[in-house]
């Protein structure tokens, strides 16, 4: 039997200490035989190192100093893998059992796929499921009109494509994950399958809901500026963004269910307007 390729995770941490061991065990209690865990600190001031050093003796690497951002931090993490094929995982999210068995069969099955992708499960702060996240079409075109739904933990990549395409830009703060599909997509899509891979916890301390506004500004800078020469004019720009609406509700409906993404959506708007109001408070 071939053996199964060498799968390098990383975990870019900072001040998560009461999810972080959550990560750290559903990495380690994968069974993996041939895994490579990389844990990088950015000098966290709460009990994170703690954690990480009860379980170092089955770390491969971990460090705890400060960084430049989590951007830097996985970037960094990917450098120093030596795994076939890489992916990160968020200090507040984790991964499903068996997952890691099952990307690396698909990865022996389809040797030349350079990057592939799962639904999750969104959860909240206390690990109560919220909605489950089935994929549509990942392409360049669905991922530039934000028509492409998917989430980063559930992303696996060769490590050879992702430093052939370019890798993503350093400097973000929120939309690297993006700016690396849209890299990759380039290259090839992603071969998608069917089964739950992370947990995606959602949360008033996530970065989806605090740095929002940095979101929105980096997407439009990746887009506009990075991809200018794919921008079209106004009047289908309007058309993709009804389109993407549209797609978007019909795949809630025949996956979730219309009820569940509205609770959700719900959710989503209340977290992010009680951030507004604490930001505004703070002025």
């Amino acid at each position: 039997m071939k053996q199964l390729p060498k799968i390098s995770i990383i975990t870019p941490s900072f001040n998560q200490g009461r999810f972080l061991e959550q990560t750290i065990l559903s990495v380690l209690n994968q069974n993996y035989p041939n895994l490579e865990y990389i844990i990088l600190d950015g000098a966290s001031s709460d009990e994170s190192v703690d954690i990480i050093r009860k379980y170092e003796d089955r770390i491969s690497f971990w460090e705890s100093k400060p960084d430049k951002g989590q951007a830097d931090a996985i970037y960094r993490g990917f450098e120093i893998a030596s795994g076939d094929i890489i992916a990160w995982i968020n200090s507040d999210d984790f991964y499903l059992d068996g997952v890691l068995n099952v990307v690396g069969n698909y990865f022996t099955r389809y040797p030349t796929i350079e990057w592939l992708a799962g639904n999750a499960i969104i959860i909240d702060e206390w690990g109560h499921e919220l909605l489950k996240w089935y994929i549509t079409n990942i392409s360049f075109d669905h991922l530039y009109y934000g028509e492409a739904l998917y989430v980063q933990p559930s992303i696996f990549i060769s490590r050879k494509a992702f430093f052939n395409s370019g890798g993503f830009d350093k400097t973000l703060v929120f939309c690297m994950d993006y700016d690396l599909f849209l890299n990759l997509s380039v290259r090839s899509n992603p071969i998608q399958i069917p089964d739950f891979l992370s947990a995606y916890r959602y949360h008033a301390d996530a970065k989806t809901c605090k740095l929002s506004g940095i979101n929105k500004r980096e997407s439009n800078l990746i887009r506009n500026i990075k991809y200018k020469q794919y921008r079209k004019n106004r009047l289908y720009q309007i058309y993709r963004v009804l389109k993407k609406y549209f797609v978007i509700i019909i795949h809630r409906s025949k996956t979730v269910g219309i009820l569940p993404y509205l609770r959700w959506l719900l959710n989503h708007k209340l977290l992010l307007l009680n951030n507004k109001s604490k930001n505004n408070s703070k002025k």
